[in-house]
């Protein structure tokens, strides 16, 4: 702003010291080169510019407005009155009250001067707020008005007593010098306080327009300068100064007109296209809202309507609505509406939320959710209603498809016999059927929003049961939970089995569980039968296996033993016949040598029989027995086997030692029977609490899948494992061998 105005200035102080210093124009000093309608002119001029300020801002005055516009307002008033009396003491004019004349001038001028110079400087000094009252503008006013009227009675009343300021032929005295060097002091403190307003940066309540108020203060020094050197009324420097001042007034009238006049036309065109943009704004929302929206004046004539609305009402353009009234568009709810407005406006209660019927212009029927409240005008007074409805007919005919859906649901959960719950995410009871009430004797009302810790009576620990509950909505994995509780009715357990899974939003987010539980009491005895019954089996087998290993060992023991000593009798008599009769006869040699070849066959089935019953080498452990197995086996199939066994962790009893026994002997009758198979090899060792059995071979193999279940083979050996609490794997693949594997435990349980 401070770059705009240092040209002009410049050419202010130029055109001052070019008169000052040139001598031909030195020489018009003195010289009456201002005619007296010039000078008029020129303080008519300045007067319309004092005045027009004051009627301009005094006009113009807002409350939010700074204070120094109206300081500036008053004091030109002052001022412009002042120059008027000014204007009228010129030598030459009529007289004004007193006889005109350059004293009388001087008097006004720098009565007026030292206003405007005071004026300016009191503006500097304040801050640029408004006023702290409104009122004070007229004292302001009052003030201005009030000095204004002392001066000129100080000036027509005592003028002839005051100090005089021009002697005719002599020019001006100390005393007028003194003034105007005075006033000039107090224009450049004015312009140095303005010059540093005008470097601070924008901010609330700045300056206004300190540069041109600057400038005035700087061209008023240049004008007070001129006034001090001047020899006669007319003189070339006079001229000077009146110049200097109309200049001055019109930097302090562009000040004023901006703060006055253009900067509030350039707000209040800023608000005008803020006000259109923001009605486009509201326009655009009132548009785009998912809702109809209108508004009818007091009589129920429609003012206007959203373009939702308007395809309600038939319309294509909001002009085509204004004026109409609802027995124009809704016929057959025109009454209806126009109730609800009468409503309205009467008691000056909105009316929201409520449904009504509407037919639109398609024919179609459906239901409206409707609010209305009151318009008023700006002065307070109901000028109408503002209604908004949405079209809820979708929504009512989903909520009957749901509350249909919900009452067969109830339906059928009132009636199922299985236990229905639903749990929220914080584990609280939101729905129980009636199952769950008659089977628990706890009332549905008073567990509903509780968790379960309130009414537990499971052999679960309720967290337990929680913990659960939140793992099947955290992972979404359904899971099963047996819970178990005594009734109190009659004090008997019943057991249920809960399928629990994750329920879900529309959007597949997960809102809680859902628990359906099955009675399983009648199952769960009839398992426990039936496990009872497996226990009895079992117990029945051992004794019955038990029984058969005894019977073996037994007959085994009595074959060995009486048909052993029988048949060792039998030898040694018949070798006795031998050794008496055999050399007299040699026909009875021969028939003797025979009986003795079948006796020895005879010992050695006798033999083969015990071992099979049961071998005595049992007696010697289950290494010793499986050693002497794999070399009969070896013998008799020709088939290559191996055997691993860590004879130093192998500790049997006899019981076990024998199962194990019958599994290997059976496994290899298999090999033998049907495995075609060049190697096998037996494996036995400790794992940790287990003792490991693995007979593998490299026949054919089989499929497992296409096995017959009466396998009785294999059937024996499930059975001889089951005996001993312990796990059979069988392995096997076509054209890849087959794979026996045993586990039983260490320790009998």
């Amino acid at each position: 702003m401070l770059r705009r105005i240092n040209w002009p200035l410049a050419g202010m102080a130029a055109l001052f010291l070019v008169v000052f210093l040139m001598p031909p124009l030195q020489a018009l000093q003195g010289v009456d080169v201002m005619p007296l309608w010039a000078h008029v002119a020129g303080e008519t001029f300045s007067i319309v510019i004092a005045m027009m300020m004051f009627g301009i801002v005094w006009n113009a005055y807002g409350v939010d407005r700074p204070g120094n516009t109206l300081i500036i307002a008053c004091g030109f008033l002052a001022v412009g009155l002042l120059d008027f009396g000014h204007m009228l003491s010129f030598k030459g004019m009529p007289d004004f009250v007193t006889p005109s004349g350059p004293e009388k001038a001087i008097q006004f001028w720098l009565a007026m001067r030292f206003v405007v110079a005071l004026t300016l400087l009191a503006v500097a000094l304040r801050s640029w707020q408004p006023l702290s009252n409104p009122r004070i503008r007229y004292g302001l006013l009052t003030g201005s008005l009030a000095i204004t009227a002392f001066i000129f009675w100080l000036v027509l009343a005592l003028g002839q007593e005051l100090p005089h300021t021009f002697i005719e032929g002599e020019g001006l005295t100390p005393l007028k010098v003194g003034a105007e060097y005075f006033i000039i002091a107090m224009f450049m403190a004015s312009a140095v306080l303005f010059y540093r307003q005008a470097q601070r940066p924008p901010g609330p309540f700045r300056s206004f327009d300190s540069a041109n108020l600057f400038a005035a203060s700087v061209i008023s020094m240049l004008s007070e300068l001129s006034l001090v050197l001047y020899s006669a009324v007319g003189d070339i420097f006079n001229l000077l100064g009146h110049v200097y001042e109309i200049v001055s007034y019109v930097f302090i009238y562009r000040a004023v007109f901006v703060d006055s006049v253009r900067e509030p036309y350039s707000k209040l065109q800023q608000a005008k296209e803020s006000l259109a943009s923001s009605r486009q704004m509201l326009r655009s929302i009132i548009d785009n809202v998912p809702a109809r929206i209108f508004w009818k004046d007091h009589e129920s004539r429609y003012l206007g309507a959203n373009n939702l609305f308007l395809r309600d009402a038939g319309v294509s353009d909001e002009s085509q609505l204004i004026g109409k009234n609802d027995f124009e568009l809704f016929p057959e709810q025109a009454e209806l509406f126009r109730a609800d407005d009468r409503r309205v406006m009467e008691t000056g209660t909105p009316k929201l939320d409520y449904e009504e019927p509407i037919k639109t212009a398609e024919g179609r029927t459906g239901y409206l959710l409707t609010s209305k409240v009151l318009l008023r005008g700006t002065d307070g007074k109901v000028s109408g209603v503002l209604g908004t409805y949405v079209d809820i007919t979708e929504q009512k005919r989903m909520a009957k498809l749901l509350q249909a859906s919900e009452l067969e649901f109830r339906a059928l959960a009132e009636n199922s016999p299985n236990i229905i719950l639903r749990y929220d995410w914080d584990c609280r009871l939101i729905y129980a059927n009636s199952a769950y009430e008659r089977e628990t004797q706890v009332p549905a009302d008073e567990a509903m929003y509780l968790t379960p810790d309130r009414h537990w009576r499971a052999t679960m620990p309720v967290g337990e049961y929680k913990r659960k509950l939140v793992q099947v909505m955290e992972t979404g994995v359904p899971c099963e939970i047996l819970l178990e509780w005594k009734r109190l009715d009659n004090g008997h357990s019943t057991s249920y089995a809960f399928q629990v899974v994750a329920e879900r939003s529309m959007d597949g987010k997960v809102e809680g569980v859902l628990a359906i539980g099955h009675n399983v009491t009648a199952l769960m005895a009839a398992e426990q039968r039936l496990e009872e019954s497996y226990a009895q089996l079992r117990e029945l087998t051992t004794r019955r296996e038990e029984a058969r290993e005894d019977e073996r060992k037994r007959i085994a023991r009595d074959i060995h033993d009486e048909l052993g000593q029988m048949l060792t009798a039998l030898r040694m008599e018949v070798s006795l016949l031998r050794m008496t009769f055999g050399q007299d006869n040699p026909q009875l040699m021969g028939q003797v040598q025979n009986i003795m070849g079948h006796v020895d066959a005879t010992i050695q089935v006798v033999r083969n029989v015990a071992a099979k019953l049961r071998p005595a080498v049992l007696d010697m452990g289950i290494v010793s027995a499986m050693e002497w197995q794999m070399g009969e086996f070896a013998k008799r199939s020709g088939i290559r086997c191996g055997l691993n066994i860590s004879e130093e962790d192998i500790y049997l009893d006899e019981e076990r030692s024998t199962a194990l026994y019958r599994v290997v002997q059976e496994s290899l009758t298999n090999v033998a029977r049907h495995a075609q198979a060049e190697n096998v090899d037996i494996s036995l060792w400790r794992d940790g609490e287990s003792y490991l059995l693995e007979v593998r071979d490299d026949g054919k193999g089989f499929d497992p899948e296409t096995l017959k279940k009466k396998t009785f083979g294999l059937m024996g050996i499930r059975e001889r494992v089951m005996l001993l609490q312990g796990e059979l794997d069988i392995t096997s693949e076509p054209g890849s061998g087959t794979t026996v594997s045993v586990r039983i435990p260490v320790h009998r349980a």
